[in-house]
């Protein structure tokens, strides 16, 4: 198993790594902007890309350019992230008593508030009909989406 981290920041560190290695995976770091990562010229096959309390980061046109990408290099796209919903929004406010820091309890808000629901995330993934797409709430707090390539087990 290879797995690749991708982030702007560099916080993949030797402990990480060998954790991975503990479970028979390569771990490595791609230090670079999501786009100009995902928008290189050659790009290996990837079984499967995850993208855990992420993409809520982008705007519409951003996100149809981010997953449009995707979809070039992966028959399998899963993400984990926050649900817009009031039980959420509730929540959000209440990461503090869990123990929170003050940039945390502000970032769970605004990511409550730029989170999905319904199908948002499937209008955006490109229709080229070739998916087997599934979207929804999970659990309280979450909201999930998946797109496998039809003809490829997920």
């Amino acid at each position: 198993m290879t797995l690749t981290l991708v982030d702007r920041q560099d916080l993949f560190d030797a402990t990480a790594c060998a954790a991975f290695a503990d479970l028979g995976w390569t771990a490595k770091a791609a230090v670079k902007d999501v786009f100009n990562w995902l928008e290189q010229e050659s790009h290996p096959h990837y079984d499967a890309i995850v993208a855990n309390l992420f993409v809520h980061h982008f705007e519409t046109d951003a996100l149809r350019r981010l997953f449009s990408a995707v979809a070039r290099i992966t028959g399998c796209f899963i993400a984990c992230e926050p649900r817009r919903a009031q039980v959420a929004h509730l929540g959000s406010y209440l990461v503090g008593a869990l123990g929170a820091n003050a940039v945390t309890r502000r970032d769970a808000v605004l990511s409550v508030r730029a989170g999905f629901r319904d199908q948002e995330l499937s209008a955006c993934w490109p229709g080229d009909g070739g998916w087997q797409l599934s979207e929804g709430d999970a659990r309280l707090f979450s909201h999930t989406f998946t797109a496998v390539r039809r003809g490829q087990r997920g």
